[in-house]
C-alpha cells in the first residue's frame, strides 16, 4: 500500500485550513442547498444545534464541559431538513448560543436574496433561548420555536393546565 502523505504533510494540511477556507466551504454548502430546490420553497426551518465533540488527548482548545462531563469541543450545526448549512467548530468553554445570532443573520440575509418571500423559522433547544436573538427574529420576520429550560415558577403556573391535559389524554386512551 502506498502512503498518501507523511504526518508533516497532514499537519500542514490541517494548519492550512484558515477562516477563508472555512468561509469558502460554507459557500459551497449554501450553493448546493439552493441548487437542490427546483422552485422557491414557501418555508424553511433552520435547526440550530450545539453538541459535544469529545476530545482524546491534550488537543489545543480542549476544555472540560460540565454538562457533557468530558473534555470536548462544542460545534454549532445548522441544518435544514437533511441538509447541512453550517458546521462551526468551537471550543467548549462558551455559551452554546455564542455566534448563533450572527450565523442566523447571515443565513437569513442570503436566503432572502435568493428567495425574498420564503418564510424562515428558527428551531432550537433552550440553549438558544436568548432574548436578543429572539427579538432580532421578531424584527426581521423570522418565526421561531425554541425550548425553554425547566422553570419551577412556570411549572407552578401551568400545573392546572398540565393536569387537565393529562386527564384528557388518559380519557382518549380509555375510549
Amino acid at each position: 500500500m502506498e502512503a498518501l502523505g507523511s504526518s508533516s504533510t497532514v499537519g500542514r494540511l490541517e494548519r492550512g485550513a484558515d477562516r477563508d477556507a472555512a468561509w469558502a466551504l460554507h459557500q459551497v454548502l449554501f450553493d448546493q442547498f439552493v441548487a437542490s430546490f427546483r422552485r422557491a420553497p414557501k418555508e424553511l426551518i433552520l435547526d440550530f444545534d450545539a453538541t459535544d465533540d469529545p476530545v482524546h488527548g491534550k488537543q489545543e482548545g480542549r476544555h472540560f464541559h460540565g454538562y457533557y462531563d468530558h473534555y470536548c469541543f462544542l460545534p454549532l450545526y445548522v441544518t435544514c431538513g437533511d441538509q447541512l448549512l453550517v458546521s462551526y467548530l468551537r471550543e467548549s468553554n462558551i455559551d452554546a448560543a455564542q455566534h448563533a445570532w450572527a450565523i442566523l443573520s447571515i443565513l437569513v440575509r442570503r436566503l432572502r436574496q435568493v428567495w425574498p418571500n420564503v418564510r424562515i423559522i428558527l428551531r432550537a433547544d433552550s440553549g438558544f433561548c436568548r432574548w436578543r436573538m429572539l427579538r432580532w427574529c421578531e424584527d426581521h420576520d423570522v418565526d421561531y420555536i425554541v425550548g425553554i429550560a425547566r422553570n419551577d415558577r412556570l411549572l407552578d403556573k401551568a400545573g392546572h393546565l398540565m393536569r387537565v391535559a393529562k386527564e384528557r389524554f388518559e380519557q382518549i386512551l380509555l375510549s
